[in-house]
């Protein structure tokens, strides 16, 4: 009887509730979110610009940026044979956050590389945040 009433309770409580979807087809209904996505996109466009001048700039001879016009994170190809998860716990040190690109592979033997995420810094920060990075993966 318990198991039954956990499998009703999960299908009844499952869904997202009415006024929320009503919220919502509203919000898109109404063009907000159109317009948020215009916003968001000119917003990203200029932290990406910021990102790859501060980036190619204060990394030169460190890393090679390589930054897509489509999605909000870059790759840095580490140069001189620098490791990747070194790399990040160097950076991660310097109060910065970043991933290794070899968590997500299996097997593929790639020179090493980090995953920054530029989307969420200011414009007015990226150059600062960028020299310390810079340091950090100077040190190695």
């Amino acid at each position: 009887m318990r198991s039954t009433f956990r499998n009703l309770s999960g299908l009844i409580h499952r869904s997202v509730p009415v006024e929320t979807q009503l919220a919502l087809a509203k919000f898109i209904g109404g063009g907000h979110f159109a317009s948020h996505l215009r916003r968001m996109r000119g917003l990203y466009a200029e932290r990406r610009e910021a990102f790859g001048k501060a980036g190619w700039a204060a990394l030169a001879g460190l890393a090679r940026i390589d930054c897509s016009e489509s999605g909000l994170n870059a790759l840095a190809w580490l140069e001189n044979g620098r490791e990747d998860r070194t790399a990040h716990r160097a950076v991660l040190a310097a109060g910065l956050q970043c991933y290794p690109l070899s968590d997500y592979t299996i097997s593929a033997v790639r020179p090493g590389a980090l995953i920054l995420g530029y989307a969420g810094v200011p414009v007015e920060r990226m150059t600062p945040y960028v020299g310390r990075l810079a340091e950090a993966l100077f040190r190695l």
